[in-house]
């Protein structure tokens, strides 16, 4: 008994020693160095209005935060002498970090910027606007490309090329995929038209785009499972950024003189008043041009004409944000004639000629054969603030696409009206949550809803259908140490029904499709020069009605395709990994990437040509396949002195046909652009250089011309900021093909008649607009 009660005697003399000493220390802590308090307001530095809800976090302290007050203020109590490393964030404005000594009670005022980047990648963060990656194309490189389409500007991202049809019409190709596997977000909204395709090109004016972002892996899962591909954004400015008393926009005047073109496009904003945080703003854009020109000819009837307008109207208060959006969009494009043969001894002699059967001078006149296209979006969107990590979104759209597409006639007595005439109307619903825990666990969860339909009169190609469709999905990353770890499921389940005219009686198609996707990735920080991310995710796309059931003349591709009920949905296995090293004066980037496709669908001519009562046209027939594809994706630049620089970018793809050990036909060539220029704060000034390698992965007498030789372009681009009194101008000059290199490309459909434009030159002036509304009240 002794023992025993001398042991608990010692035991609780240990346990008061350590409790008195713990005390003692703690209490010697805080009177030493931490009883600091550091007081603050955090203000939006575009409206320089009090931000609430800003989080304010304390690195390396767990647990020590907090968040802004309605008017921005914000305390931090019991803080440690010496070095502070606070991490400030809002979900509608950039993440930044702030570090100073502290020896005292200190007030300090943050001013954050609001970036709108309604992305929301999980975790918000900007981009430097003039920041090369393989990813995006940012505002300066828009500027250098403003009048060429939306598809010309997307070729700026590592992986992207384009499919033409002719000179003047061209759709995006990610890594060798394109159409119905390559969905483009048009203002945060799914872009929806008659996109089947291959030459209906994106109803987008590309006028409205201030950046453009190519998505793949985890962040791609929130708007789609059926973007095997991955997701484009083309996002306009921001209508939140507009201030009171100030009118801001920006007037621009485009000309080229291949096809003798122009376009004026006008943007005009502002907030009404500080009282009543209403924001608007409106937007135009008029384009024309007439027949383009090759090295020796006119292509004739390629004129098009452009009609394009938007508005768009907001309301921002502390914690609600509300937008409403609309854009029409217009165009008439001419098709080639020279594609349009009456027999097939004609058509053959075509696919051998150097000139095309048809021959013209130059006129702005749109002739049949042509399209006329008239998209409309509406959009209405709204956040709630709920605290400073949450958030909640909804968003409403609907759009309206109506499409004709006129032949050639072929007698006095044919009908002269629309030979295909297409509605389609969609309506999209999208509710989202998003959850930020700052450096630790994040996620954004949602379901979104598509309802689609869509009618014809004329001549069949495609049947009337309803479309339908419900997903889910939930992204989580989560940040540890050097490493942020994301990963992504998504749950899909469509239903198509189409209506088949056999003679005089009516066939119901029901066809039923679910399934899920997923998409797992790690980046590796190693500093702040060199970043390392690898990926891997599945996706699956059903096979689209036109896949399913086309059957007869395209008039717009001057092809028969004949689709396969019995198609399957595919199946892609994707793997990637991306290296990005910067360093000083030099970036170096590069992709690799691997998928299988387990039923690849894929349009391949089905030789031999057919004659019907409309002429002569090759056929071609969907059909599924087993696919691997393994490609690069690089890029490098080096700054010399003097603002001298140098980038090299390259794509390379290796596709094949696992069922019958060929290659996979209709694949983008090996390609190399470089350039070579000069950019300081007077001017820019770049030559360019690029090859594209005739793609020699083909298989003899599967196509209905073997692949043309490969070629090498040069071209330049200048710019230059200037003043006329106080009002600023930015002028640049480009020139495409300065040699008039004659040449065929394998991805324009139309390279069995015609050969692709000339020496081409484009003048740009852009004329920022800020008018004082004040001064004239």
């Amino acid at each position: 008994m002794t023992a025993l009660f001398n042991k608990k005697q010692f035991a609780l003399k240990v346990i008061l020693i350590i409790t008195t000493l713990f005390l003692t220390v703690s209490l010697f802590g805080q009177e030493s160095g931490c009883h600091f308090i550091v007081t603050g307001k955090v203000i939006d530095s575009n409206t320089l209005k009090p931000l609430e809800l800003t989080n304010i976090e304390v690195m390396g302290e767990k647990g020590k935060g907090t968040s802004s007050s309605s008017n921005g203020v914000f305390i931090l109590n019991n803080l440690c002498k010496g070095m502070v490393e606070l991490h400030v964030s809002h979900l509608q404005c950039e993440h930044i970090h702030l570090f100073f000594i502290l020896n005292k009670d200190t007030s300090i005022v943050i001013y954050l910027h609001h970036s709108d980047h309604i992305i929301d990648k999980v975790t918000i963060t900007t981009k430097n606007e003039n920041q090369d990656n393989l990813e995006t194309v940012n505002i300066k490189q828009i500027q250098l490309l403003k009048g060429s389409s939306v598809s010309e500007m997307m070729q700026a991202i590592g992986g992207i090329t384009i499919l033409k049809t002719g000179g003047t019409i061209s759709k995006p190709m990610v890594d060798g995929l394109h159409s119905n596997r390559v969905i483009i977000l048009n203002n945060g909204i799914r872009q929806e038209g008659q996109n089947w395709g291959l030459e209906h090109a994106p109803e987008i004016d590309a006028f409205l785009a201030t950046e453009i972002e190519l998505l793949k892996g985890a962040e791609a899962l929130r708007y789609a499972a059926d973007g095997v591909g991955g997701v484009i954004m083309v996002k306009p400015p921001s209508i939140f950024n507009e201030k009171s008393n100030t009118l801001k926009g920006e007037l621009n005047l485009v000309g080229n003189t291949n096809g003798r073109g122009g376009a004026t496009s006008l943007i005009l904003g502002n907030m009404i008043s500080e009282k009543i945080p209403l924001y608007w703003r409106v937007q135009g854009t008029v384009k024309r041009s007439g027949n383009i020109r090759t090295p020796s000819y006119f292509m004739a009837n390629t004129g098009f004409k452009e009609i394009n307008y938007s508005a768009a109207l907001g309301y921002q208060g502390k914690r609600l944000k509300v937008e409403l959006f609309y854009s029409s969009f217009y165009n008439n494009i001419g098709i080639f004639k020279g594609s349009h043969i009456g027999n097939i001894a004609d058509l053959e002699k075509a696919f051998k000629s150097d000139t095309p059967t048809v021959q013209s001078g130059f006129s702005y006149a749109i002739d049949r054969p042509y399209q006329q296209v008239w998209h409309q979006l509406t959009k209405a969107n709204a956040e709630w603030l709920l605290n400073s990590k949450s958030k909640l979104q909804f968003v409403a759209a609907y759009q309206k696409n109506h499409r004709e597409e006129y032949d050639i006639l072929r007698s006095s007595t044919s009908y002269k009206g629309p030979n295909f005439d297409y509605y389609i109307n969609t309506l999209l619903s999208d509710i989202t949550f998003i959850k930020t825990n700052l450096h630790s666990f994040n996620y954004t969860t949602g379901i979104n809803a598509t309802y689609q339909s869509n009618s014809f009169t004329g001549r069949f190609f495609i049947p009337g259908f309803y479309n339908k469709g419900i997903g889910a999905y939930f992204i989580t990353d989560r940040r540890i140490a050097k490493w942020k770890l994301e990963a992504a499921i998504r749950l899909d389940y469509k239903h198509l029904t189409a209506y088949l005219w056999k003679g005089i009686s009516l066939s119901v198609n029901q066809l039923y499709f679910g399934n899920a996707t997923y998409a797992i990735q790690a980046a590796y920080q190693q500093n702040k020069y060199l970043k390392i991310t690898a990926g891997l995710s599945s996706a699956w796309r059903p096979p689209a009605p036109n896949e399913l059931f086309s059957n007869g003349l395209h008039q717009g591709l001057a092809t028969i395709e004949i689709g396969d009920s019995l198609l399957k949905p595919e199946r892609s296995f994707n793997q990637f990994l991306n290296l990005r090293y910067a360093h000083h004066t030099w970036l170096f980037e590069s992709e690799l990437y691997d998928k299988y496709i387990n039923g690849f669908i894929n349009l391949v001519p089905a030789l031999p040509a057919q004659l019907t009562i409309r002429g002569a046209f090759p056929v071609y027939r969907y059909v599924q396949q087993n696919v691997n594809m393994v490609g690069l994706n690089l890029m490098v630049k080096h700054e010399f002195q003097h603002d001298i620089f140098m980038k090299l970018s390259s794509n390379l793809l290796i596709a094949n046909n696992l069922d019958k050990h060929i290659p996979l036909a209709q694949m983008p060539p090996l390609s190399a652009k470089l350039w070579i220029g000069r950019d300081n704060k007077k001017y820019m000034v770049q030559f360019w250089y690029q090859a594209t390698a005739r793609q020699f992965r083909y298989t003899d007498g599967s196509d209905y011309a073997a692949p043309p030789k490969g070629f090498a372009l040069f071209g330049m681009d200048a710019s230059r900021d200037f003043k006329i009194k106080k009002q600023a101008f930015k002028f640049n000059i480009s020139i495409n093909n300065i040699l008039n290199t004659k040449y065929r490309d394998y991805l324009n459909r139309f390279r069995y008649y015609t050969n692709e434009p000339g020496f081409g030159l484009t003048a740009r002036l852009i004329m920022p607009l800020q008018l004082n509304t004040k001064k004239h009240q």
